[in-house]
């Protein structure tokens, strides 16, 4: 199907295919306007079931580039689209996207600033193996350890951007960790279980391992994954 044929199915909410759906693979310039003129009057619905189908395309077909869309999607009114967005974007590794995530760290909606969180994760992860120091990736520290030490974020938050932070060799990081594990929480532990393996420092290894073998199922889990 053609990107002509494809806009008014999309707004008749017909079914359409991964074939069909490839039409909007490398929006450019009046394409891309006309997208996205059509993509705001769509229903919820159909927003996140595109949104979802074009997440899995891209895991199948490297070839295939839809970041106009989830690039759209970051600012969608719906809180499922913003997250599945962010998810979908977990190869962009441009500039601008840093600032849209860092707004995204305020966001309403919980599960759009636990997934913020995770996809600022991405860019201290390059940043660490390529030794980089920048004032954007100090900015991205900074506002991950605000949300950690914020009284008023859930936990569930606070440990997403402690597993991102887990990346980076600081002192501060390692700190940070630490204390997450000894805080008692559930939820924190897990999280810095998943951090200790991120964090690569051997030093964590007998934790990691002791948590492997311990009656805690999910954090099993964590702990193999962390290994």
């Amino acid at each position: 199907m053609s990107f002509e044929t494809l806009l008014p199915q999309l707004q008749d909410e017909a079914p359409v295919s991964a074939v069909d759906l490839s039409a909007l693979s490398g929006l450019r310039g009046d394409d891309r306007t006309r997208f996205l003129d059509v993509w705001r009057g769509l229903s919820i619905q159909r927003r996140r079931n595109v949104v979802d189908r074009l997440a899995e395309m891209i895991e199948d077909n490297v070839e295939l580039d839809f970041t106009a869309i989830f690039l759209t999607g970051l600012v969608d009114d719906d809180v499922q689209v913003r997250a599945d967005s962010i998810k979908a974007l977990w190869e962009y590794e441009g500039a601008d996207l840093v600032a849209i995530l860092l707004r995204l760290l305020k966001d309403p909606e919980a599960i759009v600033r636990a997934e913020a969180a995770l996809g600022l994760g991405r860019f201290l992860l390059r940043a660490e193996l390529l030794e980089e120091t920048s004032r954007r990736v100090e900015e991205i520290e900074e506002a991950l350890r605000e949300v950690i030490r914020s009284e008023d974020e859930i936990v569930e938050v606070r440990g997403r951007a402690i597993e991102s932070v887990g990346v980076r060799g600081h002192e501060w990081v390692h700190d940070l960790i630490e204390d997450a594990y000894a805080s008692g929480d559930r939820r924190l532990q897990i999280s810095s279980v998943h951090a200790m393996g991120r964090n690569a420092d051997l030093e964590w290894l007998p934790t990691i391992t002791e948590e492997m073998h311990s009656d805690d199922a999910e954090m099993r889990f964590e702990a193999a994954t962390a290994a």
